[in-house]
């Protein structure tokens, strides 16, 4: 039920600084303890690279003379079970032998019956093709899949948008591992991969444009930098690896002393792949055995975090059944005038770990016939606006909330019909999720919600209960959860609804819908529903006709021009000396220590850093109330508005992009707010798990303040404590249906010319 969390780079120096510690450069850096002949070949067990997976598919000796002792030189790594691939300008050549050693000293022998030279300049690479295939012993080196660009932070690319992603003088090294021609496993910092392109400019053909390359440098690390070696002559070929947790990665081949090919951008990883199959054809062709149908074999990044995600694409409804089904409704329709609560009961059998899932609890305009609901990741509920009928979504459909066991209902989706569904991209999903989408007008639009569900897993064992409720005047819903053995229900989520509108005669259907699979066929779970029970009013007549389509709350005051008494002469038009009596009392709140309509800044307010909180009154006065945040200075300051026990706006940090993620005050940024033992809400983290900083310096907007409560609430975050900073909070402004122009305002008594009569509105 987790998110993705690792990352591709901190995984690598994280697995090689901790692979390294409590060893020694001087006897636990050589791969093999007799390295003298091919013949006396020995692994050395206290090498801190023994155990990792892959590295018996390097190249451990050959039968080509070049270098001393012979046959250390060239190098290169098994890419498959029957292929090397190798230097082109130190290359491997037909009838060549090459030897591996598995873990346990056993000499494998493969003789060379084809090789493969890349045929342009600008391609550092061939393949030799092996007589047989290698044993399971002897492991094939993976390599990182064709878009692993998207795995490395996008933050680094230099200037943010071109191909050339650079490591060098960013405060986390990412570190490498390579060996040599005497096969010694040594460290260095990855300084630069040049991608060139992000795409292969000519994918069927070999092309000289696209040509990807790596840098690396000594690292900064006082440990790792105890593990270098300088490249010399003869070590060309030589493996550059990335080590993920215990299993080693293929970057590239060495052709100078700190640089070499990357295999893993689009247009080399296409080459090689290529190379496979050209050199398998030739053979074939001369009398030699079949193609293999071997390619490079990608290590899975499914579980990294992905800094560029490719847009979520739907699957091919041909490949999914017709399994999404309303199975229950209450025909009838309830207001939602009123509150409308509808719960079931759920129990899944002869389900499996992968198994796909999920069901939407959904209103409907009662007027409409139940048609439609799009399969699959629609969950029965969205979908497109025409096409295969199994792509539609549900007509009339007013609100859908989706329990999904692998987070593709909040996903946003194309469909056939080039309609679109909103939604959040595929690096965000939640599995084990529930997600909101709003009306078939507004396209079942996501509604800022996917939320991972803690209290169960949709795939469990035992009858679950889900209840939802749509209250608040249908401006909130409400979805709680109880278990078999559970007392009470659980809230796990309560999400403000923007979109409904309606009046005293509207009636919403509710309904769920079960949708099996979502994006592939299995579909071996079993659903089973029972206890479908809804509460609501389906009377209409005891709301009054003039009752407004959406919720305006009571006024607090309206105003008739009778006159009570004589006019004041002069008019008198304020009197500072007195305030409209406080009407909420909130003593749990504290009393105010500022008004609305005046700014606090940080000369005012120095007790306290983290955070500075500021009380506002805003009288009981209904209406929109301005705000405004200032940062002046550089420094990183966060503002949180609440009102009502909501948050307003969170900006997160703002601040100069000195504080960013790669700047030069980052760490300080760092030190600053390890230093507070007072916690603050969650946020965006950068990569390095502290918060993002924005470099926006104000903010200015209102929201409309719809109770009688008073008070509202700045918090200021200041971790760097020498900075400035300036918040505003308006008074509340409304104008009357009576046909005059009134503002109440906290700090203001106005006084009208002549004295006026008060009435409550009236319903």
């Amino acid at each position: 039920m987790s998110n993705p969390v690792q990352l591709l780079q901190e995984t690598s120096t994280s697995s090689i600084l901790s692979a390294i510690d409590g060893k020694s450069p001087f006897t636990d850096r050589a791969l093999f303890s007799d390295y003298t002949a091919v013949g006396s070949l020995t692994r050395n067990i206290s090498s801190w690279a023994y155990d990792f997976d892959g590295i018996t598919g390097i190249v451990a000796w050959n039968s080509r003379t070049q270098g001393t002792p012979s046959g250390t030189a060239i190098g290169g790594a098994a890419v498959t079970k029957r292929h090397v691939v190798y230097s082109k300008h130190a290359s491997y050549q037909t009838g060549n032998t090459v030897y591996f050693v598995t873990k346990d000293n056993t000499l494998i022998t493969r003789e060379i019956v084809a090789v493969k030279n890349f045929p342009l300049a600008y391609g550092d690479y061939g393949i030799a093709l092996l007589e047989s295939d290698l044993p399971e012993t002897i492991d094939v080196v993976k390599v990182l899949p064709k878009d692993s660009y998207r795995y490395f932070n996008s933050e680094y690319f230099l200037n943010y948008d071109t191909t050339r992603w650079v490591g060098s003088g960013q405060p986390d090294e990412v570190l490498v591992l390579h060996t040599n021609q005497s096969e010694l496993a040594s460290v260095k910092a990855l300084s630069r991969l040049d991608f060139s392109s992000f795409t292969d400019p000519d994918p069927n053909n070999y092309t000289s444009a696209g040509y990807s390359t790596f840098n690396v440098q000594t690292s900064t690390d006082s440990l790792a930098k105890l593990w270098n070696y300088n490249m010399v002559p003869g070590d060309s070929g030589s493996p550059l690896l990335m080590l993920q947790d215990n299993e080693v990665i293929l970057l590239g081949l060495f052709h100078f002393v700190a640089a070499g090919p990357f295999i893993s951008s689009p247009r080399n990883y296409n080459d090689i792949n290529r190379l496979i199959t050209d050199v398998d054809t030739d053979y074939a062709a001369g009398g030699g055995f079949a193609a293999s149908g071997y390619t490079l074999t990608d290590y899975n990044l499914n579980n990294y975090y992905n800094y560029n995600p490719v847009p979520y694409t739907s699957p091919a409804l041909a490949a999914l059944p017709l399994s999404a089904t309303s199975l229950a409704v209450f025909e009838d329709g309830v207001s939602p005038s009123y509150d409308i609560t509808w719960s079931f009961n759920y129990e899944v059998k002869n389900w499996n770990a992968g198994d796909e899932l999920g069901f939407t609890m959904f209103l409907q305009n009662a007027t409409v016939p139940l048609t439609g609901g799009g399969v699959g990741d629609d969950l029965g509920y969205s979908g497109g606006a025409s096409g295969d009928i199994r792509a539609r979504g549900l007509i009339g459909g007013v609100l859908g909330v989706g329990f999904d066991t692998h987070g593709v209902y909040a996903l946003e989706k194309t469909y056939e019909d080039t309609t679109t569904r909103s939604g959040i991209p595929l690096s965000g999903r939640k599995l084990n999720s529930i997600s909101v989408r709003g009306d078939e007008a507004s396209g079942y639009s996501y509604q800022d919600s996917n939320v991972l569900i803690d209290a169960f897993d949709i795939l469990s064992d035992g009858i679950k209960t889900l209840r939802g409720r749509l209250g608040n005047y249908g401006k909130t819903i409400y979805v709680d959860y109880k278990g078999a053995t559970d007392s009470d229900f659980t809230n796990i989520l309560t999400k403000d609804i923007t979109n409904l509108t309606f009046d005293t005669s509207t009636l919403y259907r509710p309904g769920i819908t079960v949708s099996k699979p979502l994006t592939g066929s299995n579909s071996n779970v079993e659903v089973f529903l029972s206890n479908f029970h809804v509460e609501g009013k389906t009377i209409t007549d005891v709301l009054s006709s003039t009752f407004e389509n959406t919720f305006t709350p009571l006024s607090v005051y309206s105003i008739n021009s009778t006159p009570l008494g004589p006019d004041i002469d002069p008019p008198q038009t304020e009197e500072a000396t007195r305030r409209l009596p406080f009407l909420g009392i909130e003593p749990s709140i504290g009393c105010p220590n500022a008004y609305c309509g005046l700014s606090g800044n940080s000369s005012s307010n120095t007790g306290t850093y983290f955070p500075n909180t500021i009380l506002y009154s805003l009288s009981a006065t209904i209406g929109t109330v301005d705000y405004q945040v200032n940062n002046p200075n550089d420094k990183p300051i966060r503002f949180i508005l609440t009102y009502d026990s909501d948050t307003v706006i969170d900006t997160g940090y703002l601040g100069s992009s000195d504080y960013k993620v790669g700047g030069s005050q980052r760490q300080s940024f760092i030190d600053s707010l390890d230093s507070y033992t007072t916690s603050q809400p969650s946020t965006v983290n950068a990569y390095d798990g502290y918060p993002v900083v924005s470099t926006t310096t104000s903010v200015i907007s209102s929201f409309f303040k719809d109770t009688d409560k008073a008070r509202g609430s700045f918090e200021i975050f200041n971790p760097l404590s020498a900075s400035d900073w300036e918040v505003f909070l308006g008074c509340p402004i409304r104008e009357v249906d009576c046909g005059v122009d009134v503002y109440f305002e906290c700090g203001l008594y106005r006084v009208y010319p002549a004295a006026t009569k008060v009435n409550t509105k009236s319903l």
